[in-house]
């Protein structure tokens, strides 16, 4: 399976869209089962740049303590090349995607 450069937080790694999970690694490591994602929200960033990255938010169905809310996790500084492979996957998955970028109407 092919990888892709992102950062979670501060620090860099690599996300392996994986058949039945979503892996991120080095520090810390993110195991993110396909079962456990909600939706999935994106958006390009620095747009004025010849680089051009996205974000990702992976919003999931696990519970924080005893509260309603649930986990999320963003993924950043992904380079906009990738974004197919991540709208193919998600949609493959039938995981939900939410373009956050007003300006794209896909």
């Amino acid at each position: 399976a092919g990888c892709v450069k992102c950062n979670f937080k501060t620090n860099d790694g690599l996300l392996y869209p994986l058949v039945g999970s979503l892996i991120f690694l080095y520090k810390p490591t993110i195991v993110l089962s396909i079962k456990d994602i909600k939706e999935v929200e994106y958006e390009v960033i620095a747009k004025e740049t010849s680089q051009r990255f996205f974000k990702m938010n992976i919003k999931t169905n696990i519970k924080i303590d005893k509260s309603d809310k649930t986990e999320q996790y963003e993924f950043t500084n992904i380079e906009t090349k990738e974004l197919n492979i991540f709208k193919n996957y998600f949609n493959e998955k039938k995981i939900k995607l939410i373009n956050l970028d007003q300006e794209d109407s896909d």
